[in-house]
């Protein structure tokens, strides 16, 4: 989960480094505007339409479905950091992040 150009991305990729989902919100204003803003990713965990959601201030802005093959192992789950662009982190606060199954 990143901020990228004022935009928030939902980033899944499996053990291989193979992209299973990328949820991108370009259809809403930026962001970066100063104020908190409550943001929810969610994936029910299967590839199934709209499996993947992205919420901001309580409305859904984005869904989209995993595809590919999921596999475990040690791959890092970060917040706040875009690895794909190679960013080192959001200049910013993070409050209250969690991961739940």
């Amino acid at each position: 989960l990143s901020l990228t150009g004022g935009q928030v991305r939902f980033l899944g990729r499996n053990d291989a480094g193979v992209v299973i989902f990328d949820a991108l919100t370009s259809s809403i204003p930026d962001l970066a505007d100063g104020t908190w803003h409550h943001v929810v990713a969610a994936w029910d965990g299967t590839f199934t339409l709209n499996g993947v959601r992205l919420f901001v201030d309580g409305q859904q802005v984005f869904a989209t479905t995993a595809a590919g093959t999921l596999t475990g192992g040690s791959t890092p789950v970060f917040v706040g950091r875009n690895v794909t662009l190679g960013t080192a982190g959001f200049n910013g606060l993070v409050d209250e992040a969690g991961v739940f199954d």
